[in-house]
């Protein structure tokens, strides 16, 4: 099932580059001052989507590969970052791409790091990771925070009743208040742990605007036509009857970040 739902964002390339929540530019000062990173650093990006979070280290000067497995969604990225030589965009999946080791100060992959394979994550990026070097792993968390959260209860049969995929995507019921996002759990045999840290926020969006992010859902991509029109339709009656056309989604950007042992 995860091999198949990872490939549906390239079905919706454009759209999920137009609507995706961007990282916080305080994430990546944290980051790339926690990883040691200098102007000769190399970085490589896992499943790096349409570029949202290869821009910000682009923008600073850095060398970066970014390795993205849906050709529709590298198309877009290699558009966004088209005005920067220093990024290389490889259309391929991180388990097949064939990379230099030891080559890489950071390796970092924002949501999207669940997607790869279990026996494959922690080993290849130790393995192309120069000796102490960094590996960070960012994700986006639909969260509780108690004050935003009438729209997500409100929103949960409608997304039961259509989830055949029981998906834990954005929208469903949050499972945690803010304060108690974690950090991802690492290969301590390969990686030391070295940072944990959560950017929450609110975002307000009209209901049209969040049909448009929920459309760019891996399991709503993958629904039948006519469920996902009936979905996204009793959504947007929710919105637009008790909700004024206007929602607010309580979220969480968190970084982990590990640090390579051994060689």
């Amino acid at each position: 099932m995860n091999d198949f739902l990872k490939n549906t964002f390239n079905n919706q390339a454009e759209l999920y580059n137009e609507v995706r929540p961007r990282y916080p530019s305080e994430l990546f000062d944290v980051l790339e001052e926690a990883a040691k990173l200098s102007k000769d650093s190399r970085l490589l990006e896992i499943g790096a989507g349409t570029g949202q979070a290869t821009k910000p280290f682009a923008e600073k000067g850095y060398n970066v590969t970014a390795v993205e497995l849906g050709d529709e969604m590298a198309n877009v990225a290699r558009r966004e970052l088209a005005g920067f030589g220093n990024v290389e965009v490889i259309t391929n999946s991180f388990e097949d791409v064939e990379l230099p080791l030891r080559s890489f100060d950071l390796v970092y992959c924002a949501t999207a790091f669940h997607w790869i394979k279990p026996e494959v994550k922690f080993a290849k990026t130790h393995t192309l990771l120069k000796d102490g070097g960094y590996l960070a792993i960012i994700y986006t968390h639909y969260i509780s925070d108690k004050e935003h959260d009438d729209f997500f209860k409100a929103a949960q049969a409608i997304f039961e009743k259509y989830d055949k995929y029981n998906s834990t995507a954005a929208g469903k019921s949050p499972v945690l208040p803010t304060d108690e996002v974690k950090e991802v759990k690492l290969d301590t045999e390969l990686f030391e742990p070295m940072l944990f840290k959560a950017f929450p926020e609110v975002l307000r969006y009209s209901i049209d605007d969040y049909i448009k992010l929920i459309s760019t859902f891996s399991f709503v991509i993958a629904m039948d036509a006519n469920d996902r029109e009936n979905f996204l339709m009793e959504i947007r009656e929710l919105g637009n009857k008790e909700y004024g056309g206007i929602v607010t989604i309580p979220l969480s950007m968190s970084l982990t970040l590990g640090r390579k042992i051994g060689n």
